[in-house]
């Protein structure tokens, strides 16, 4: 690997290697630095040396960085460059200090307080924050060379360090923050309890003979900090290299008093706190601090910081009243005096968490009317509108329900002073997201037009509709809708299915059923809340380009949404696939396009996706998984597509075909402007559709006279679209279905031919992989019906065409091709060799009247 200095160094360096790569050269040493301008925190999976991480390791490090970068932004850092270094993910953060053990001293306790900070959260992703990168001299992975961390597998692949975000400017970190931080470490073993560093310490740690100066430079003080937050201190004295300030009584106990407990001082400036019982002396700093000052940053109490320099300390509240819940009075001289009947009040110091959370989570609830936060997949969620207008679901950050928290109710610290305001701490909103059970309303998406219910009616009231479990986040543009009509009758109807059909009359439809097709799709976003189930994917397809693919996709999308359709492209690899369906489900977007698919379309993924109500996938960057509701509109547009796997069963087609060579360079359009055209009319054409919905539902849902095609899977949609096209007098809805499926299933017409040479030239028979090479050997005709890519292993003599065979006849054992229904089975094995037969299969399913599940088995009917 290539690696790199995090921090310059002395010019005397340059003339042994200027620029250049040279072996056998000695690395750069700690006193060859010249400044410290770069800060590194490393997450890293653990896992075993020499290896590569797994992508869920590799994801959870860089998913981590951006947790720590947004709690490190919170607390007034700036913003860092952030990297992928193959393995895991970096943060480096700009410095601006001289080269000095104190400052190398200094950032080597920042990443101890870092890793103390996010200990737990690190535990749980099993990561690990290198404490050991505060060396001058460190080296990290140069970003753009590749991590080649033991063999280069599939699960542990090598990958190339990048960086993923750089600061629009170079901001250093404050010293004071940095010192903030710093204090937040946990003191070094032997410290922790008061003790003196044992004989033979050397360097920082051991620190100089006697007590530090409470306000010696880059030490905190701390007789100002206890003062600022009423903690009274009964006594200073030195303790070995460090200064104890003795309290009267412990933060964890008020019956520990008289000298018991004490918070103390290193000689390098760490802090500790000690108490002499049992029950408290494994506790550390960064706990006695959250009780004593919460998450308020202490800058101030260092040198050059503001606040408790510039006036006197906070008188002391003597006794065991210090520092109590009630003990203060609200009043003036603290801040202002909080306004009654106003938000519900949340009092932050010295209560448990449990309650904290409680009050908070209860604010929440009595603000949410109307609803504004809402429960999704297990989580909390909120509906949002990006720059262009566009609502889409939002999962909750802690960050942002610590936001609404700020505007649901009013936190305030206790002081002798009187309540002073205070933001929630992160603890609060974390704990809520953790608790798993909430009364907010659940959420199964959202729609910028009115909510069309199962009983025909329409929720034209901007919100949350609980009937349909909808938010409907209006567009301003259909506040001109029209009434809706109580009861049309038969010539509104008509006159309404007339006023849809236009918009389509300029496009070259090949058959009537393309156009039945058409405008069920166009109808199915508006009525979708009434449509139980899935809906399968239209395919858009042409035989030439130009003919208006995309832009019947834009027209089926303004109907829906108002917005033209959010063209996707399709990955090569289903991976790639898995993961953008799972970023537009977690959206809740009501429309998903694939534009331009070229040649044969197989996704598995898409297929999965396709016949399921929830999602499931694994969440990028983290471990855990998430179930998502699929509720969204397929479509897929391109040129002579071919579907392959288990797609053609779960597609519908609408054909276009101009019939001409530059169908682009068509004329004289009754609505040359269609988009722009359906935009204009769009708040009639929605209308249009709510009474086609409407007038079938009250007729009592008849179905037509002549059967509809059968869709497994997406029968409610088929009934419901079909129903109401047939109830308006529009006919062929779906008759090109099974001619669709046979054109579009390449594969499925390449296996029936391969199933029926082999059945005409081997029989019944079992016969091995190798068999069936010779028998392809020796017949070109039997050859040239391999299907798919196949073929091509077979005329390669450098693969191995019967492993690829057998791969191949094992995924389709027993599903039955053509009219004869052969399928290709197992037929035992020989010297341990597995041989293959094709047979037809015998028919599965007779039809005629069901058999009630109790008969025969013994179980008597209920009345």
């Amino acid at each position: 690997g290539v690696y790199t200095t995090l921090n310059p160094c002395l010019p005397a360096l340059l003339g042994r290697a200027n620029e250049r790569l040279r072996a056998n050269v000695d690395r750069t040493q700690d006193k060859e630095i010249s400044h410290l301008r770069n800060l590194l925190v490393d997450l890293d999976p653990i896992r075993p040396a020499g290896i590569s991480s797994s992508e869920a390791e590799h994801d959870a490090a860089v998913g981590m960085a951006s947790e720590i970068e947004a709690d490190l932004k919170e607390l007034g850092w700036p913003e860092p460059l952030m990297a992928d270094s193959g393995n895991g993910g970096h943060l480096v953060y700009p410095l601006e200090l001289e080269q000095t053990p104190e400052h190398v001293e200094l950032l080597k306790r920042v990443l101890q307080a870092l890793a103390w900070r996010y200990d737990v959260r690190l535990k749980e992703l099993g990561l690990e924050l290198d404490q050991k990168v505060f060396n001058p001299a460190r080296i990290s992975k140069l970003y753009g060379t590749v991590a080649g961390k033991g063999e280069n597998l599939p699960e542990r692949p090598h990958r190339r360090a990048r960086i993923l975000s750089l600061p629009a400017e170079r901001v250093p970190v404050a010293r004071a923050l940095l010192e903030e931080m710093a204090a937040e470490a946990p003191p070094e073993r032997g410290v922790q309890a008061g003790k003196p560093a044992p004989p033979g310490v050397k360097g920082p740690q051991a620190g100089p003979p006697g007590p530090p100066p409470a306000s010696g430079r880059g030490a905190m003080d701390v007789a100002a900090y206890l003062a600022h937050y009423q903690k009274e201190v009964v006594k200073v004295k030195p303790h070995g290299t460090s200064m104890l300030y003795c309290l009267a009584e412990c933060v964890f106990d008020e019956t520990h008093q008289g000298n018991e407990a004490a918070v103390g001082q290193t000689a390098d400036g760490a802090l500790f706190y000690q108490c002499f019982h049992n029950s408290c002396k494994e506790r550390l700093w960064a706990e006695a601090r959250r009780l004593i000052s919460g998450d308020d940053k202490l800058v101030r109490f260092f040198p050059g910081g503001r606040g408790v320099q510039a006036g006197k300390p906070a008188p002391l509240v003597k006794g065991a009243q210090a520092g109590k819940p009630g003990a203060p009075k609200p009043g003036p001289p603290g801040g202002p005096e909080p306004p009654e009947g106003s938000l519900p009040q949340v009092i932050i110091t010295h209560r448990f968490l449990q309650e904290k959370s409680g009050e908070s989570l209860a604010a929440l609830e009595q603000g949410n009317d109307p609803p504004v936060i809402f429960v999704r997949t297990g989580a909390l969620a909120r509906v949002l509108k990006d720059e262009n207008n566009s609502p889409h679901i939002d999962t909750l950050s802690d960050m942002a329900l610590r936001g609404l928290l700020c505007r649901r109710a009013l936190f305030y610290k206790q002081t002798a002073q009187g309540l002073l305001p205070a933001s929630p701490p992160m603890e609060i909103p974390r704990d809520i997201m953790a608790l798993g059970d909430w009364s907010f309303p659940p959420l199964e998406g959202v729609t910028g037009i009115p909510i069309f219910r199962p009983d025909g009616s329409v929720c034209r009231t901007p919100g949350y509709d609980p009937a349909t479990r909808l938010y409907y986040a209006a567009d301003p543009d259909l506040e001109q809708m029209p009434e809706l009509l109580e009861d049309p009758d038969a010539e509104i109807v008509t006159m309404f299915k007339e006023m849809l059909l236009d918009i389509y009359c300029d496009l070259p439809f090949a058959e009537e059923a393309d156009k039945a097709n058409a405008l069920a799709l166009l109808c199915t976003l508006p009525l979708r809340p009434a449509i139980a189930g899935l809906i399968p994917m239209a395919v858009i397809t042409a035989p030439t380009p130009g003919t208006g693919k995309s832009l019947l996709a834009d027209v089926i999308a303004l109907m829906g949404t108002g917005k033209v359709a959010p063209m996707e492209g399709l990955s090569n690899t289903d991976d790639e696939t898995r993961k953008l369906i799972t970023s537009l489900l977690d959206k809740a977007s009501p429309l998903i396009c694939f534009d331009n698919v070229e040649g044969s379309l197989r996704a598995p993924s898409l297929a999965r996706a396709l016949t399921c109500t929830i999602w499931e996938d694994r969440i990028l960057g983290q471990s855990a998984t998430v179930s998502l509701p699929q509720r969204a509109l397929w479509l897929a547009t391109g040129n002579n597509v071919q579907l392959r796997g288990d797609l053609p069963r779960r597609t519908f087609p609408i054909r276009l075909d101009a019939q001409m060579s530059k169908p682009w360079e068509r004329k004289e359009f009754r609505h040359p402007r269609l988009r722009d055209y359906v935009r204009h009319y769009w708040p009639d054409f929605l209308a249009a559709i709510y009474t086609l919905g409407r007038a079938w539902i009250l007729a009592g849902r008849p179905q037509p006279a002549q059967e509809l095609p059968v869709l497994g899977g997406y029968e409610a949609w088929v009934e419901t679209l079909g129903g109401i096209l047939a109830f308006a007098g529009v006919e062929g809805f779906l008759a090109n279905l099974d001619d669709f499926h046979a054109a579009a299933d390449q594969e499925g017409q390449e296996w029936e031919a391969f199933l029926e040479t082999w059945h005409s030239i081997l029989g019944e028979q079992g016969v091995s992989c190798a068999e069936i090479k010779t028998a392809l050997g020796e017949s070109s005709e039997f050859a040239a019906t391999l299907p798919g890519y196949l073929g091509d292993v077979f005329k390669n003599p450098e693969r191995s065409f019967e492993r690829s065979l057998g791969k191949a006849l094992a995924q389709k054992a027993g599903r039955p091709y053509g009219e004869k229904n052969l399928a290709v089975q197992q037929g035992g094995q020989v010297r341990k060799v597995l041989r293959w037969q094709v047979a037809p299969l015998g028919q599965r399913c007779t039809g005629g009247t069901p058999v009630p599940p109790s008969v025969g088995l013994g179980f008597t009917e209920k009345p």
